[in-house]
């Protein structure tokens, strides 16, 4: 009964899903687009740049619920008012957006050294300033970036130009809003274990792809050596000791 039940629940879905790519989409509707089980939702026909707030659906709203529903941190919290997208990156550093650090979020720039990776926020900026816009990484290809989105592409999918050169990544914005604005990509944020931007180690690297010397402060520093009969340096010997 269980299988049945699933199957008929998945073929529901699926028939919702045909009727509104053909005849267009509804205030509420689910897109055609989902990442990790977390559909994109329309907000309403035009579905593109909506700023007035009775549309729910806007962009941050996709970026609140992914998270939610992937509860991958225990501090991991976005449920506070963002207001507008473009804050996640540009407030960074306020205090007033506390939890976007506190949450465990590293900022990246667009044109930087750290590599995009499913998962993460892409945030942009309109011409003005004033809106921006926010979506989920969904996959990166060796020139494309494909993401995840509400309040702006049709079908809640979107795939951006991917350019790579001397280990820096640029993500092209090629597209425009309602009103025929150009959008730029300033960066993204993501989850990333073992890095560490706290302003005394200056590292962006993961544990699992080069050294970390943060990490060897902290191992010397809670006796690691002691504990563990093995030093921790970059080369295989030698302990650390930070002065």
């Amino acid at each position: 009964m269980k299988r049945v039940a699933r199957l008929s629940v998945f073929f529901g879905l699926s028939v919702v899903l045909f009727v509104n790519a053909v005849f267009g989409f509804n205030l509420g509707d689910p897109m055609g687009g989902s990442f990790q089980d977390v559909y994109a939702i329309s907000n309403g026909d035009e579905n593109m740049g909506r700023t007035d707030d009775q549309y729910i659906y806007q962009c941050v709203d996709y970026v609140k619920r992914y998270y939610q529903f992937r509860n991958v941190l225990p501090n991991l919290n976005l449920d506070y008012r963002i207001y507008v997208a473009r804050n996640y990156y540009v407030k960074y550093d306020d205090p007033g957006f506390s939890f976007i650090k506190e949450s465990g979020f590293l900022r990246f720039s667009n044109g930087g050294d750290v590599a995009p990776e499913p998962g993460d926020i892409l945030v942009y900026d309109d011409p003005s300033g004033s809106y921006g816009h926010a979506a989920i990484i969904t996959n990166r290809t060796a020139n494309s970036l494909e993401t995840i989105e509400q309040n702006w592409s049709l079908d809640g999918r979107f795939t951006l130009p991917l350019s790579v050169s001397s280990g820096h990544y640029n993500v092209i914005c090629n597209r425009t809003d309602k009103n025929g604005s150009f959008y730029n990509v300033l960066g993204w944020l993501g989850l990333r274990v073992g890095m560490f931007q706290d302003g005394w180690h200056n590292e962006n690297y993961s544990l699992s792809f080069g050294r970390s010397q943060a990490f060897v402060d902290i191992y010397n520093q809670m006796g690691g050596q002691e504990k563990m009969g093995a030093p921790a340096d970059n080369n295989g010997g030698g302990v650390y000791v930070h002065r």
